[in-house]
């Protein structure tokens, strides 16, 4: 009888609404704690990812200034830099200039070509009239 009475004190305990709401709190506070560590571990790997690609194009700039400072330690790679930067030549030397045409030129070629073709055919069949 006493077995029967402790396991019906277990049960009633077990299954009072309080004990469903302190399980029920339990279960709440712990999918919070789970929620907050998702969103922080999700804004870590977009983090990760962006300090990613920039380390990424940090090793690329650095390969290029390398690069570009060997370059310079040859006296053909600072002949050349001096002569892209300040326009200086040798002696002997020519500089030629290249001029693009006007804005308006190409079209006024093609526009006074299409006006001749039509003058050439009025005239022939003028000529048939």
């Amino acid at each position: 009888m006493r077995d029967f009475k402790r396991r019906k004190l277990v049960k009633s305990i077990l299954y009072s609404p309080l004990t469903a709401s302190l399980l029920l709190l339990a279960v709440f506070f712990v999918l919070h704690t789970v929620w907050n560590i998702f969103t922080t571990y999700q804004q870590t790997k977009q983090n990760y990812e962006i300090v990613r690609e920039e380390y990424a194009e940090l090793v690329d700039r650095k390969e290029n200034i390398e690069e570009r400072v060997g370059q310079l330690s040859t006296e053909q790679g600072v002949e050349a830099e001096i002569r892209n930067k300040f326009g200086f030549i040798k002696e002997g030397e020519e500089v030629i200039i290249i001029a693009e045409p006007p804005v308006g030129f190409e079209n006024n070629v093609i526009e006074d070509s299409s006006k001749n073709t039509l003058n050439m055919f009025n005239f022939v069949f003028d000529m048939f009239r």
